[in-house]
């Protein structure tokens, strides 16, 4: 089980130790599920308390590597939101979801950013809906429009019907 986490390395409390001291836990490397020497790969590490495999390629015990995060949870009556092979969720203390049927939740409790060094287009079939509690601002290449209550518009020249 991991009692520790740091880069791309773990510590872990072995089934076979009746007790681990963090600190003096060895930290073995994570094998992620695709990593490459340069600036690619899928940098995903597990959490304390998620139990992983634990590989020994040779005799040495430090050349050890820790990997594949196992679920250890029951199937449970197929309200286990693993129970539908058709919805794939990118787990997080918060959440991503992507469902063929329902589309795309992202959730979190602090920012969410989405950004483009080029072009970003939002559109929407149907109804595109966008809300904020105290304000929803626009700007653009001098030009503006806040909504807060009262809508303020600037520009070099606005244009009304």
């Amino acid at each position: 089980m991991v009692v520790d986490v740091r880069q791309d390395q773990v510590r872990i409390h072995l089934d076979c130790d009746e007790k681990q001291d963090v600190d003096k836990a060895h930290w073995f490397n994570y094998s992620t599920v695709y990593s490459a020497g340069g600036h690619t790969g899928w940098y995903v590490m597990p959490e304390k308390g998620d139990p992983v495999s634990l590989y020994f390629p040779g005799s040495r015990e430090e050349d050890g590597i820790a990997g594949r995060a196992v679920r250890r949870a029951g199937r449970g009556d197929g309200h286990n939101k693993f129970s539908n092979p058709q919805m794939k969720i990118w787990r997080t203390p918060h959440f991503i979801k992507l469902d063929d049927k329902e589309g795309i939740h992202i959730v979190s409790s602090k920012q969410v950013s989405i950004s483009a060094g080029g072009n970003l287009s939002l559109s929407a079939g149907k109804t595109m809906s966008l809300s904020a509690g105290s304000e929803l601002r626009m700007d653009c290449n001098g030009s503006h429009i806040q909504l807060s209550g009262s809508v303020d518009m600037k520009g070099s020249e606005v244009k009304s019907n």
